[in-house]
């Protein structure tokens, strides 16, 4: 894979950084303290919620370009807190160059792109919400080892065997 990768200036992991806490706020207190996974599990049923058409006001959330950010980042902060991944831009040569911010596994051999994948989901509700079975995945240590710097965007590899509904 031709993919350069930059750092994230310190003021956008600024701004990622409070669009996650904004996003603690619309799930509730109840999640201000919570473990990562339980943080994952409410961000997932959010988004199928929002799927099903059950949306909070647009007091709370404007639009889904707002909740694609808010949440996109706080998935991705909790996948950096529980598995110690880092956020990175990366730029995709043999995609017309492409560029894509995503967390990403140390060796770079896996790659989690919150922001798209969180678009797809609010845009489609075709898409299978899959945010807490790839964290499940990952903590469990289901995710396939790839080769280093591979960004094998682990959540193509994430499929639900069993229907949600």
């Amino acid at each position: 894979m031709n993919v350069t990768e930059e750092p994230i200036p310190e003021n956008l992991l600024r701004n990622i950084k409070g669009c996650a806490k904004d996003a603690l706020k619309v799930l509730g207190s109840k999640f201000a303290k919570a473990d990562a996974a339980t943080v994952v599990a409410g961000i997932d049923d959010f988004a199928y919620r929002w799927q099903k058409g059950d949306r909070p006001s647009t007091k709370v959330v404007e639009d889904g370009e707002e909740a694609r950010l808010i949440f996109g980042s706080l998935w991705g902060e909790q996948i950096v807190k529980q598995f110690g991944w880092e956020w990175a831009k990366v730029t995709f040569h043999d995609y017309d160059d492409s560029v894509a911010f995503g967390v990403f596994s140390p060796y770079r051999s896996l790659a989690i792109y919150p922001l798209e994948f969180m678009l797809g989901c609010l845009q489609d509700p075709d898409v299978d919400v899959t945010v807490a079975l790839s964290f499940n995945m990952l903590q469990a240590g289901k995710v396939p080892k790839m080769k280093k710097k591979s960004y094998t965007n682990v959540m193509e590899g994430v499929n639900r065997l069993v229907p949600r509904d």
